[in-house]
């Protein structure tokens, strides 16, 4: 049937008093504003013998939603059903009790993120937007969230030597320290600056979405810096198909990212990217679940996406065009994943594979009377990955999980497909393959984290609500073993392994709120670059201190102190190791961000 017929079919008699339904609007605790009451029917008049009948009072449509106790301690359970047939998949609607998925309204999630949740990691304190619900009640209507981060960064480093009028102490904006986005040295320890606005129109069935995005605020910035603002990053259709008996699908269908592995319930974690892979491009990702038997259901996810264009031959790489790469073709990636979910866990199979055919790269050779002929071979990146989570009470939530990731003359390949926020074969070549491996090599990659809340914990079986003062904590991790058939880059100064290189970085946050509108936090941070320099790695120690206006506020404002240490070997960029003019061992910053 087609998707304007669903809308117009007759809305379905009121379901009974026990049945429960997604709730209309998308709070961080996937609850309904009250909504105001509505007068019950008039009861009938008594009718006298011999008179005739008056027409009994009609009562306005009943639009109110009631609400039953999820259990005596917790929140109410919304009990409303959408007045229009059929009924539709909500995500994760897997049993009565979960009107999609709503952060801190259990169910399972997909296998992937929702693609309205902003690329960046969590907030300080897990604090996390709750723009990955898909709950809609109105036969059509617009809804808008977003997320935004603002920074203050100052690097505090050392002259070493001094002219007259010079000050030994020297305050860098960026921060000159090691972790650059996208390297596996990237733990969020220096906040950068994000805005995301998701624009959204339709109903039950079907969605159109757009997201505007920018890495940079053009007002704060000393020169003008076009490709970090994205303009708009993802447009997108959702389809929502019909209830089958048993089975539910939904698609997303135009410009939009997949994410797989997040390590994070709600976002990507405390260093940003997803342990498995991402996607991006322009196609479609059908997902779905089925019920098994009980309470066990199955999860499914497949896809196919591609690039829009490639950059044209003889381009001049600029921050005008984001420093395109004519190197790169044309590229697809697709992909599919399966998982089994049970109660509070969930276990996946992921596997996506990126490719280019494109004959229009450099270093072309012309014959006569041949066709042209590139000497570029066609280039594949294949990403296998498992992944296991496991959310509950009162023990919190874990994530472990992995890929392993095999690259064959993948420097022609684009960015249709992000390993660890290294994008396509060119990523990889510049951080974990090298220069000179042809885009050649593999790469095992594995991370977990756990997060938990000391008074949910103590106060089990007792609902808490956060709001009162709490203890939070996370622990995180991930290790990346690298083969590749380049050895080394062999500059004095400069001498970065590739082959049979073991990346390590792990790392801790506690959070103490200790009042409705303040918290004070610590994080600390270890990062080994390669186990067999141990001179590479460094550690970093984060305090802060967050204010709000309450426990569940949706905006902080964190102050916090940075200090790097060094080891003797760590190399940055094009700063040499011990440079007293390169690193910044001190950072002070003002981060203000909120979503919405």
């Amino acid at each position: 049937m087609p998707i304007s017929a669903w809308a117009q079919t007759a809305p379905a008699p009121s379901p009974p008093a026990t049945e429960t339904a997604p709730p209309a609007a998308q709070d961080q605790t996937g609850l309904d504003p009250a909504a105001p009451a509505v007068d019950p029917p008039a009861e009938p008049v008594a009718l006298e013998e011999n008179t005739a009948p008056e027409a009994a009072p009609t009562a306005p449509p009943v639009d109110a939603k009631s609400a039953v106790p999820l259990n005596e301690a917790g929140p109410p359970e919304p009990e409303f059903k959408p007045a229009l047939e059929p009924e539709v998949f909500w995500e994760g609607d897997s049993d009565a009790h979960n009107p999609g998925y709503v952060p801190g309204y259990g169910g399972h999630r997909a296998l992937s993120m929702n693609p309205v949740l902003p690329r960046a990691g969590a907030m300080p304190g897990g604090v996390t937007a709750p723009a990955g619900s898909d709950t809609w009640d109105e036969e059509w209507a617009f809804q808008f969230h977003g997320y935004m981060e603002a920074t203050l960064r100052a690097g505090l480093g050392n002259r070493g030597t001094t002219a007259d009028g010079q000050s030994d102490t020297t305050i860098h904006a960026t921060p000159i320290v090691p972790g650059r986005f996208g390297s596996f040295e990237a733990s969020q320890a220096v906040p950068g600056p994000w805005v995301q606005m998701n624009f959204s129109y339709g109903n039950p069935y079907v969605t159109a979405t757009a997201i505007i995005a920018g890495f940079n605020q053009s007002g704060a910035a000393s020169y003008n810096y076009p490709s970090s603002q994205l303009g708009i990053n993802d447009a997108y259709l959702t389809l929502r198909a019909p209830r089958m008996s048993g089975l539910r699908l939904k698609a997303h269908a135009g410009a939009f990212q997949d994410r797989y592995g997040a390590m994070a319930q709600y976002s990507e974690g405390n260093y940003g990217h997803s342990m498995v892979a991402y996607t991006r491009g322009t196609g479609v990702t059908v997902l779905g679940d089925f019920d098994i038997y009980g309470d066990i259901v199955g999860l499914f996810e497949i896809g196919i996406k591609g690039t829009l264009d490639k950059a044209p031959l003889g381009i001049e790489p600029t921050d005008a065009n984001a420093f395109a790469d004519a190197s790169n073709g044309a590229g697809y990636v697709t992909h599919a994943h399966f998982g089994v979910a049970m109660n509070d866990m969930d276990i996946s199979a992921h596997w996506l594979g990126a490719f280019g055919h494109d004959d229009r790269l450099p270093q072309t050779v012309v014959r006569p009377g041949q066709p042209v002929v590139a000497d570029s071979p066609d280039g594949r990146i294949d990403t296998f990955g498992l992944t296991f989570r496991a959310v509950g009470e009162p023990y919190g939530h874990f994530f472990f999980g992995g890929a392993h990731t095999i690259a064959k003359d993948a420097r022609s390949v684009p960015r249709v497909i992000n390993i660890l926020n290294a994008d396509g074969g060119r990523g990889l070549m510049d951080q974990y393959f090298g220069q000179l491996s042809g885009g050649n090599g593999s790469m095992t990659h594995v991370g977990f984290q756990y997060d938990m809340s000391l008074q949910k914990f103590l106060k089990y079986p007792v609902y808490f609500p956060s709001n009162d003062w709490n203890i939070r904590a996370s622990f995180f991790g991930a290790l990346v073993h690298v083969n590749s058939p380049q050895k080394s880059t062999n500059l004095p100064g400069f001498d970065v392994n590739f082959d049979n290189v073991t990346k390590l970085k792990l790392g801790s946050e506690v959070i103490y709120d200790f009042v409705s509108w303040a918290a004070v936090g610590l994080r600390y941070d270890f990062i080994g670059p390669d186990l067999a320099q141990s001179d590479r790695g460094y550690q970093i120690i984060s305090p802060r201190i967050l204010f709000r206006t309450n426990f569940l506020s949706h905006e902080q404002i964190n102050i916090r102190y940075t200090r790097w240490f060094y080891g003797d070997g760590v190399i940055i960029q094009n700063v040499a190791p011990n440079d007293p003019q390169g690193l910044d061992e001190h950072m002070v910053a003002l981060q203000a961000n909120m979503y919405f």
